[in-house]
């Protein structure tokens, strides 16, 4: 009798295990763009998301400081808008606050 119920415990586990393995709920995917050196006419570094729309974060970590680097990020809008550029035409961006950062797989 042990023999028969050890395949539906080993089932079970399985199904346990796998439904704990929940997505990234609250990340979006983005890009790290390198805009240029913001005390020339650049804005630093900006996130790409998957819509196409470019976002400033207030502090990105070094270790994320990557051209083309690929990341999921959670943030918050902080209604701020930077300005970017010496010169006009200027660019504004909105400025985010990221609560959390990951490099993507």
């Amino acid at each position: 009798m042990p023999k028969k119920y050890f395949h539906l415990i080993a089932i079970i586990l399985t199904l346990s295990v796998l439904a704990c393995n929940k997505p990234d709920s609250g990340f979006e995917d983005a890009a790290v763009e390198n805009s240029g050196d913001i005390t020339v006419d650049g804005c630093g570094y900006l996130l790409r998301f998957s819509d196409g729309r470019k976002e400033k974060p207030y502090q990105l970590l070094s270790a994320y400081q990557r051209q083309g680097m690929l990341v999921k990020v959670k943030y918050h809008v902080s209604e701020v808008l930077d300005t970017c550029g010496a010169t006009k035409p200027y660019f504004y961006y909105k400025l985010i606050i990221v609560d959390d950062i990951k490099m993507r797989q």
